[in-house]
């Protein structure tokens, strides 16, 4: 694993835990987790994680919905918001919780406080404007590719990407397609004419033959018209 560019080497004996501290396998983990590690340097100069602790995860992405009592809501499930939540943009800059807004495209991260429940620590800002299914708003949006992160990630039969179009031109010819780490494209997912606004697919994890891919490191890219954005994904059999 790669934490702010320190590599990390896993072994047969290094113990993963969860917010609650419960172990849990490789495959629960996530692409971007904020974690701890405890690691040992080894005479080759690598270091061995001994075990890792995981301190939150991606709960949601999507559009946002602001409450009056301080909870958010993304695609329709609300979320109480710790009041040291960190609100980053999209650059993972810090800036003023302030300025959050109805109709902003983001990206929370949050501990889990019971069985299905959690409390948001942190709020990345993809997009500071709506990206509602109304074709008509969407007519006044700047042109643009807001991209999810996959869920769940890693995954071991199915994943669910979302993104959302946005621009003035009304529609443009979409794919969105998966690639391996050597640039083949594996599978394509859609490939049509699309309008502003916000969608959602589901991967199994095979190719366009309907084979099961290999385990490893994927790319998901969305194509709209000249603009193209891509993100990561982790597959685990």
């Amino acid at each position: 694993i790669e934490e702010i560019a320190i590599h990390f080497f896993l072994h047969n004996k290094t113990k993963i835990y969860d917010l609650r501290r419960n172990e849990v396998a490789l495959a629960d983990m996530q692409v971007g987790q904020t974690v701890i590690v405890n690691a040992e340097g080894q005479q080759d100069g690598t270091r061995l994680a001994k075990s890792i602790q995981l301190l939150d995860v991606v709960v949601s992405s999507g559009e946002l919905s602001l409450s009056s009592d301080g909870s958010v809501s993304v695609l329709g499930v609300r979320y109480e918001v710790a009041e040291d939540a960190l609100i980053v943009s999209g650059e993972s800059v810090v800036i003023d919780g302030g300025t959050l807004a109805d109709g902003m495209f983001v990206e929370i991260r949050g501990s889990q406080v019971d069985e299905g429940v959690f409390t948001i620590t942190k709020v990345k800002v993809l997009s500071a404007v709506s990206v509602g299914n109304d074709e008509a708003e969407g007519a006044n949006l700047p042109e643009g590719i807001l991209l999810g992160v996959n869920y769940p990630n890693p995954f071991s039969s199915t994943t669910t990407i979302e993104f959302a179009l946005s621009g003035e031109s009304g529609s443009a010819r979409t794919d969105l397609a998966i690639f391996d780490l050597t640039g083949r494209q594996v599978r394509t997912l859609i490939e049509a004419t699309m309008t502003a606004g916000s969608y959602s697919v589901t991967w199994d994890g095979r190719d366009d033959a309907g084979r099961p891919v290999a385990s490893g490191l994927y790319f998901y890219r969305v194509r709209s018209g000249d603009r193209s954005t891509a993100r990561t994904m982790m597959l685990v059999r």
